[in-house]
């Protein structure tokens, strides 16, 4: 008997699979009381980080150059003796003369000219102090300009006082020691997870048509053989926030200059729900909360709710997701947000460099140390969710201008893949990322011919 060779487009691949946990648990809110204030947060933040920013700092500090011995850790700020060399760890605040406050949203009761708005507030009249249960201390020195902090981070500061009162600062360091899981055996045949975040549905142009397309890609229905058989190693993707779009409306009267009328119609959660039900047929996908979608505004957001997709959600592949978002596949973890963190620090630092920023937030051992100095967020009274407990092997951040990517290592072999996420609605860019090595892949779809 003739043996007939099959055809290549009758080639069948089956999609790879790996276990899944979702690690959400602490950016839940389930007894949300908004009585007590935002003190707490602070306490906690700084008794949770200082234990890895002494052990660092020790390090670090141990030996100066040209002395005999270590300098001296004062416990609390107000026990700096004048002229020592001397270090100490505080939160530090930033008195920053442009930033926004509340006094002039009450000044918006009067018919002045609104201020324009700036996509920066940083100045050379701020002033950084470190403070703690003790008190505050004015830091100076020229090293501050390159450590590019902002307020709520907890470091600590290498320096003496000088005649004044202020502290000159010889050198910082932060929480850079968290610790890593172990990975145990790498998975066979390179899985991926697809990352895209921005598909802004209800926008005017959110392409549409590019978006059918990454579907098609994603379920292995578009594209050659070897994207089909790429698009078979992708064990899950995950949505990084900015779903829907936000929507103003002049038909809505406004009741200051400022405010925006927002509202939702349904066609784009129609559209929203047909697609993703054609991707959650394929392949298990986690959905994040972003900045514009129907969800609480204060960080961390809580998962949208399954009833906005009638037809996904009877598909147990799709999980409704936190942001900020933490999971692990295997032993791969991944830690990740919809943008609003980089989004706000990137307007009070003199850094234009968003990967940067990303990977301060790793170094800072926080993901969203501005909250809720700038950013909005919960007034949690004894924890603070967002400090990054476990280094994560994949770090992730949505919404960005544009793709960019690195690669941090620690001194114990520890490593992160960082990934900055742009809006599909602007670029029609989705990123893969290799789980044996951590390798990224940004994915264009391109509309037409051009």
């Amino acid at each position: 008997m003739m043996e007939i060779d099959q055809p290549e487009d009758s080639v069948a691949f089956e999609r790879i699979t790996l276990p899944y946990a979702s690690h959400d648990d602490r950016f839940v809110v389930k007894d949300p009381t908004f009585t007590q204030q935002y003190a707490g947060l602070y306490f906690s933040r700084l008794n949770a980080l200082r234990p890895a920013v002494l052990q660092n700092a020790r390090a670090k500090w141990q030996k100066l150059h040209g002395t005999s011995q270590a300098p001296k850790y004062v416990p609390k700020l107000l026990d700096i003796t004048a002229g020592e060399i001397c270090y100490a760890i505080g939160t530090v605040y930033v008195e920053m003369s442009l930033k926004p406050n509340v006094l002039e949203e009450v000044a918006d009761e009067s018919w002045e000219t609104a201020a324009e708005a700036r996509s920066k507030y940083v100045s050379q009249d701020d002033q950084i102090t470190l403070e703690d249960e003790s008190g505050r201390v004015n830091l100076t020195g020229s090293r501050l300009s390159d450590e590019h902090l902002v307020t709520g981070t907890v470091v600590a500061v290498l320096g003496r006082e000088v005649p004044g009162g202020s502290f000159e600062v010889l050198s910082v360091c932060c929480a850079k020691l968290q610790p890593q899981k172990q990975i145990t055996q790498l998975p066979e045949n390179s899985p991926m997870v697809a990352f895209v975040s921005g598909l802004n549905f209800g926008e005017a142009d959110n392409r549409e048509h590019a978006i059918q397309m990454m579907v098609d890609y994603l379920t292995g229905e578009l594209g050659t053989l070897e994207d089909q058989r790429r698009a078979s190693r992708i064990v899950r993707v995950v949505i990084a926030g900015n779903t829907f779009a936000r929507k103003k409306s002049d038909k809505i009267k406004k009741l200051g200059r400022r405010a925006e009328a927002i509202q939702f119609d349904q066609q784009p959660f129609d559209t929203c729900d047909a697609l993703l039900g054609e991707l959650v047929s394929s392949v298990p996908l986690d959905i994040m909360s972003g900045d514009t979608d129907p969800t609480n505004c204060a960080l961390p957001q809580q998962a949208l709710h399954f009833s906005i997709f009638p037809k996904a959600c009877r598909v147990s592949n799709l999980n409704t997701a936190t942001n900020p978002h933490s999971f692990s596949i295997g032993d791969i973890t991944f830690l990740g947000t919809s943008g609003q963190n980089i989004d706000d620090i990137y307007k009070f630092v003199d850094l234009e460099d968003r990967l940067k920023i990303a990977e301060k937030t790793i170094e800072w051992g926080h993901l969203a140390p501005t909250a809720p100095d700038t950013l909005w967020c919960y007034p949690y009274k004894d924890r603070d969710p967002f400090i990054v407990q476990q280094r994560p092997h994949v770090y992730f951040v949505g919404n960005q201008p544009s793709f960019a990517t690195s690669f941090m290592e620690g001194p114990n072999g520890e490593v992160t893949r960082v990934v900055l996420l742009p809006e599909f609605s602007k670029t029609a860019t989705i990123v893969l990322v290799d789980l044996n090595s951590l390798d990224c892949i940004p994915v264009r779809f391109q509309e037409g011919l051009q």
